[in-house]
């Protein structure tokens, strides 16, 4: 595996993560819980996003989820590949610096992973 390969699969590990229990959302929750994660896109005007639902027989949200992602990694992906050629310009200390502090190190946050919701049950004997 390449190093542009591990780190694009990284991304993509951190954004599942970023959406934590997705899974166990209806599909407007789940499409909210992705537009606040991962924000809106509009990229997606040329896709019949219906069609591949008919062809692979998944469903919308399934389908909105897969794509969201693999733009949201394209993205960041990007944008990393852009500060390390902004790098790799030989640009004088003073430049470098002012690019640091422009782009500090990001710490990672947790991610709340949601519990199922379970009704109790009273069991009443005859």
């Amino acid at each position: 595996m390449s190093f542009t390969e591990s780190h694009t699969f990284k991304e993509i590990v951190n954004i599942i993560g970023q959406l934590g229990n997705i899974g166990t959302l209806s599909p407007d929750d789940q499409q909210q819980r992705v537009i606040e994660k991962l924000g809106t896109s509009h990229s997606f005007g040329q896709i019949n996003i219906h069609d591949i639902a008919v062809r692979s027989n998944l469903t919308y949200s399934t389908i909105m989820l897969i794509l969201r992602i693999g733009e949201f990694a394209t993205r960041k992906k990007t944008e990393k590949l852009q500060d390390l050629l902004e790098c790799m310009s030989f640009k004088p200390p003073e430049a470098l610096l002012a690019l640091a502090k422009k782009n500090p190190p990001q710490q990672q946050q947790l991610t709340h992973v949601d519990e199922p919701k379970m009704e109790e049950m009273e069991i009443i004997e005859d």
